[in-house]
C-alpha cells in the first residue's frame, strides 16, 4: 500500500490534512509524498511505517514513485 492508499483508507479521500497532523509533518510535505512528487527520507519512512502500523509498504511505494518519476522525465 502506498501512502496515498493508506491516507484514503484511514482518513478518507480528503484526509491529507488529518494525516499530516497524525504523522507530524507539514501538509505540503505530506501532499508532495502522496502525489509522488517527492519521497521521504529514511527517518520519515520509519515514522510512516510505524504510525501506519506497517500498512504502508515502503518498497512498493518506492517502486510506484520511481515509475512515476520515470514517466515524468520521459515526457520532458
Amino acid at each position: 500500500m502506498t501512502l496515498k492508499d493508506w491516507i484514503n483508507n484511514k482518513f478518507g479521500e480528503r484526509g491529507i490534512a488529518k494525516a499530516a497532523r497524525f504523522l507530524g509533518y507539514p501538509y505540503k510535505t505530506v501532499i508532495a509524498w502522496a502525489n509522488l512528487e517527492r519521497f521521504p527520507r529514511p527517518a520519515a519512512q520509519e515514522i510512516i511505517t510505524l504510525k501506519s502500523g506497517g500498512a504502508v509498504n515502503i518498497n512498493h511505494w518506492r517502486a510506484v514513485f520511481l515509475n512515476a518519476e520515470h514517466e515524468r522525465k520521459a515526457t520532458l
